[in-house]
């Protein structure tokens, strides 16, 4: 078993955990999800792209390198946070009201993913950097 796969299986065990506390239904094998529909979490819903997005933009941004750490351990938390969010969301949306599983897992969800992850990197970019560019007295 690889790294991948505990990776979808920890996010899988943390969603379901979330999901549970507002469902009994949720059940959890590894990285299937129960409870309405049937749910496998893959590499590609773990957020490793969106996060890989995240960090990419933090290199790129000019500011010195101690800020860059800082959004490091933002990008990395707060992406997943907002993805285990989103899985918890889709799957308590297949426990009540299935039909609607696959527009909010392809439309609803992908936005919400990226809607929350641009504010998370403007409000870093905003905030951190100034932090350490200020010039101590002496």
């Amino acid at each position: 078993m690889g790294w991948g796969h505990q990776f979808q299986s920890t996010v899988a065990r943390v969603s379901s955990r979330l999901a549970g506390l507002v469902s009994d239904r949720v059940t959890l094998d590894g990285n299937k999800i129960k409870g309405g529909l049937p749910l496998q979490v893959t590499i590609e819903c773990t957020a490793l792209y969106a996060t890989g997005l995240f960090l990419a933009a933090v290199i790129a941004f000019p500011c010195p390198w101690r800020a860059r750490l800082v959004g490091f351990v933002v990008g990395v938390v707060g992406v997943a946070a907002i993805n285990i969010v989103r899985i918890a969301g889709l799957v308590l949306i297949s426990i009540w009201n299935a039909k609607w599983f696959d527009f909010a897992h392809i439309v609803l969800m992908q936005g919400f993913l990226i809607s929350c992850v641009a504010p998370l990197w403007l409000a870093w970019a905003m905030i951190v950097p100034k932090w350490f560019s200020r010039r101590r007295p002496g």
